[in-house]
């Protein structure tokens, strides 16, 4: 099924928020989650919803879906330009982040995903940022690479309270 990419809108939001649950299912199955004794906890959605919503105005946020051509969302992403200090090859201190790529189950390994990262992709260059960042989950990892994401040279670290 071929799938429109556009820019997400206020209506999109509860089935974004539906598959970010999806996710956190998959993620706590796969032994990835952060939390996967809390992944049952649906509190956590309003709070989700209202913060999509603000973004969705914040010049510096820009999330995209993935939808059927009549509309039913098959997935989306969110981009971030950071405005970091300047460096050395990094003149101006933009730099991007991707997170939240998530297709529907019955939609993974159809193009959803690598559509709405190029989208997101697009959209940071365009924005001017120098480097661009991905959180992934390890089962997409290979989808990334042949969009021309690679090892940072840095290491990540995460510390949670």
């Amino acid at each position: 099924m071929e799938s429109v990419i556009r820019p997400a809108d206020p209506a999109d939001i509860p089935t974004m928020v539906t598959l970010r649950g999806h996710l956190f299912h998959d993620l706590a199955a796969s032994g990835s989650a952060t939390h996967p004794e809390a992944v049952r906890d649906t509190t956590w959605q309003q709070t989700c919803a209202e913060i999509i919503q603000q973004q969705l105005a914040h010049p510096d946020h820009h999330y995209s879906v993935a939808t059927t051509p009549d509309g039913a969302v098959l997935g989306w992403g969110h981009a971030i330009l950071i405005h970091q200090l300047p460096g050395p090859g990094f003149p101006t201190g933009l730099m991007g982040q991707i997170s939240s790529v998530i297709t529907a189950s019955e939609h993974r390994g159809h193009g959803v995903g690598a559509a709405v990262t190029s989208s997101l992709l697009r959209w940071l260059t365009g924005q001017g940022a120098e480097v661009v960042d991905l959180l992934a989950s390890g089962s997409a990892l290979g989808l990334y690479r042949r969009l021309g994401f690679t090892e940072p040279h840095s290491t990540a670290l995460r510390y949670v309270p």
